[in-house]
């Protein structure tokens, strides 16, 4: 398990998810690399009407990690997690449908 990005070979920026161009420097040449899976909330948000397909799942939380590695991934907490801006998280899995699923790291903050 983990999250899979992309480090550009002209320019050494590291991105996710997969795109065709860097979006740093617009080269095409990349090099698959591995996350740890480690980051902080940047944003959040509880979705308590969410679309038919996810309604057995209300609610849920989405959150905007910045990984350590320094890209930025959508995912959703751990189902009763408590989200807080600026809370460490560590990848918990990675659902096929809905991609990555984090759970806090820290007691403190």
């Amino acid at each position: 398990m983990g999250l899979t990005g992309y480090r550009c070979a002209a320019c050494d920026g590291l991105f996710m998810p997969p795109r065709l161009y860097c979006p740093e420097c617009g080269s095409d040449e990349r090099h698959e690399v591995s996350f740890t899976g480690r980051g902080m909330v940047r944003v959040w948000t509880a979705i308590h009407v969410g679309p038919t397909r996810y309604e057995q799942e209300v609610p849920y939380t989405v959150v905007l990690v910045e990984l350590e590695e320094g890209p930025r991934v959508m995912g959703r907490l751990e189902p009763g997690e408590k989200a807080r801006i600026g809370a460490k998280l560590d990848l918990s899995s990675v659902d096929e449908k809905r991609g990555p699923v984090f759970r806090i790291a820290d007691a403190g903050g």
